[in-house]
Formats: C-alpha cells, structure tokens, sequence
C-alpha cells in the first residue's frame, strides 16, 4: 500500500520513488499495487486525477465487501492501529469515512468517469471466498494473463479478528510507538515472552462479539 497518488502521504517523493518500488518486476506485462485510500473520498481528493495522467491506460480491481462488515472490520482496524477508544456507534455516527468508504458507487464513479466501465473489474470479498479459483480466472481473463495460472485456494488473511480484537489501555504513549521504527528495532532485539509482555501492556484482548455496539451495528 504505498499510498503515492495521495497527495498529504507520499505524492511528494516523486515518480522515481513510485517507480523503484516495482524494479524487480522486470519486463513484465503486468504490474500492480493495492492501496486502499485510493477509494477513500471524498477525505481524500485527486486520485483519479494523479493516476490518469501517470498511466492513461490504468486499469483497476476493486474488491467490495458487505458494507456493514466492512465498517465493522474498519473499526476494529482503527482501534488496534490507531488508538480509537470510542464506542462504535459513536465512531461511525461522528466520522463520515467509514460511511463514505462503504459506499462502493460514490467511490467508483470519478474512475469510472476518467477511464470508463471497462477499465474497472469489480468483484465481492464473499464471492472471492467461496470460489477463488473461479473468481481468479475471470479477473485474470479480464487483464489478458493465462487464466490457467490461479491458485486453486486462497488462505484468507489480512482479516481483522473475529472473536479477540485488542482494545488500548492506558498507556497510549506505547500504542503510538507500535510498528514505528523503534518498536520494530526493539523487538528483533527483544525475546519473545517480552515482547508480548509489550503487546499486554499497551492493550487488552476483548470478545468483538459480546460487545453491544457491535451488535447493534451488525442489526
């Protein structure tokens, strides 16, 4: 997720920054990456705009899922990530981007005004579940790559955990520090057993599904 068409995060380092981070790939036809704030407007602006005049010929998959879940998931994200201490419902009612970002049609539109329906293959987290293979072929088929190639299964990672998310506690200054350069500086240096001492101290587990937020949320 290198983020480089968003203007406030790494616009700024250049296209010869943008570039390097794809000089092992070679010759080949095919070339992708997956940043998620590129479908974040309207918080983020111009994205559409940047890509056209870097590639004119961009093509894009975007993976909706159901948007409730989504919002869900981004939650959960923000409070191991960020820090959120916030009630869900408060989180969702007071923060317009996750009602924006689950707006699958209002976050296509602008691409599909600048580069045109067919330059953008749209596809479901729950359909890519159920059958990747055939999902995998279809996308590919779509870019001109042997559909042959996919993976006839997909271990689904990346995905917020259901049942024991981890809420911050007090001590916000170590929450801050986590994933930073000195948090992952000390814990190569670190053994484990301290290491997740660490992780204890800055926050604590929680059953997502007892909580009634969350709850009213998914009704």
């Amino acid at each position: 997720e290198p983020d480089y068409f968003i203007e406030e995060r790494n616009w700024s380092k250049g296209e010869s920054w943008y570039l390097s981070l794809f000089s092992r790939a070679g010759g080949k036809p095919i070339i992708g990456e997956s940043s998620t704030g590129y479908s974040k407007a309207p918080i983020v602006h111009g994205v559409p705009q940047r890509i056209l005049r870097f590639q004119p010929d961009a093509r894009f998959m975007y993976l909706m899922r159901d948007p409730i879940e989504r919002t869900i998931s981004q939650y959960w994200h923000m409070v191991w990530w960020h820090g959120e201490r916030r009630d869900m419902l408060t989180v969702i009612r007071e923060t317009p981007l996750y009602r924006h970002v689950s707006h699958y049609a209002a976050q296509l539109a602008p691409y599909m005004e600048l580069f045109g329906r067919d330059r953008i293959y749209a596809l479901t987290l729950e359909a890519l579940v159920a059958n990747p293979s055939t999902v995998l072929r279809g996308l590919l088929a779509w870019l001109g790559v042997d559909p042959s190639v996919a993976p006839q299964h997909i271990p689904r990672s990346n995905v917020t955990p259901h049942s024991i998310p981890r809420v911050p506690t007090g001590l916000g200054f170590l929450q801050r520090l986590r994933g930073s350069r000195v948090w992952n500086a000390a814990a190569r240096l670190t053994p484990l057993n301290l290491g997740t001492i660490g992780l204890r101290l800055i926050a604590r587990e929680v059953d997502r599904d007892s909580q009634p937020v969350a709850q009213a949320v998914e009704f």
